[in-house]
């Protein structure tokens, strides 16, 4: 099945076993390299999604403790503000939100990603919550 017909759950999924088992991702040196897992039985997407169900829009995977593995009772689905909040990133830098800043010169929300080397402006205007948006989609068209 072609990865844009893939859920976004599906995809959630696929990153995690992903930064998890393959040495290969970009995030394994911060994940499975420093033993972070996940149960056996989630290497079956049905039972990922028994245990966590959809991926509601604009939440993403989150281990409520960092320092434990994925599982029923250490994942939820969270919002980006919940998720910063658990790593320790204060409200006041920048946005919060990853991708997302706000310029002082033009006194707009900005939102940019960079794929393959190549830079992306998502979203220059007054609305925090479209620039968020902007780059959520983003992320979850070229990332899940």
């Amino acid at each position: 099945m072609p990865i844009k017909e893939r859920s976004l759950t599906y995809r959630s999924w696929e990153a995690m076993k992903a930064r998890c088992d393959n040495p290969h991702n970009n995030r394994y040196a911060a994940y499975g390299a420093k033993g972070i897992t996940y149960p056996p039985e989630w290497k079956l997407f049905s039972h990922f999604l028994a245990d966590m169900g959809e991926r509601p829009f604009g939440m993403s995977l989150e281990r409520k403790d960092g320092t434990k593995s994925y599982s029923k009772e250490n994942c939820c689905w969270a919002d980006a503000e919940t998720q910063n909040r658990n790593r320790g990133i204060p409200k006041n830098s920048s946005s919060g939100v990853k991708g997302v800043s706000w310029q002082k010169s033009t006194a707009k929300w900005y939102a940019s990603s960079k794929l393959n080397g190549v830079s992306y402006n998502l979203y220059l205007g007054s609305d925090f919550f479209a620039a968020v948006a902007a780059r959520k989609s983003w992320e979850n068209k070229h990332y899940y």
